[in-house]
């Protein structure tokens, strides 16, 4: 290891989150896929070097939706202009918990009115 004189270190900040941000991508198709050629497979349809499957457009159709759409553009918005979380909660106001628990109940009825919710590694 070069330690601070990498050559990792030298690269733009917003690059190096892009870098990592593909791998992470891509290690997580090796995660989930049932073996190693469904895991290459997959691969290759994000490169765009294997043709996608015939079901794809269906997933297109869906994810495309205007209330997905404006959801997604929310939430990177959120993740991406919003203060961090500990310099958030370094001062706790009376407003910051009545947004904390709006946001909580919130989060609680999409919860509770959907009608099966996995916990995540039930998925697996």
């Amino acid at each position: 290891m070069r330690g601070k004189n990498s050559v990792y270190a030298h690269i733009p900040h917003a690059i190096r989150v892009a870098i990592t941000f593909t791998l992470i991508l891509f290690t997580w198709v090796f995660f989930r896929a049932d073996n190693l050629s469904h895991a290459l497979a997959y691969c290759g349809n994000m490169l765009g070097i294997t043709h996608a499957s015939i079901n794809s457009g269906l997933v297109a159709g869906i994810l495309y939706k205007p209330y997905y759409l404006c959801t997604m553009t929310i939430a990177a918005l959120v993740i991406w202009t919003g203060s961090q979380t500990w310099n958030w909660t370094r001062h706790i106001t009376q407003r910051k918990v009545i947004i904390l628990f709006v946001l909580f109940y919130t989060a609680l009825l999409a919860l509770i009115t959907q009608e099966y919710n996995p916990f995540i590694y039930f998925i697996f």
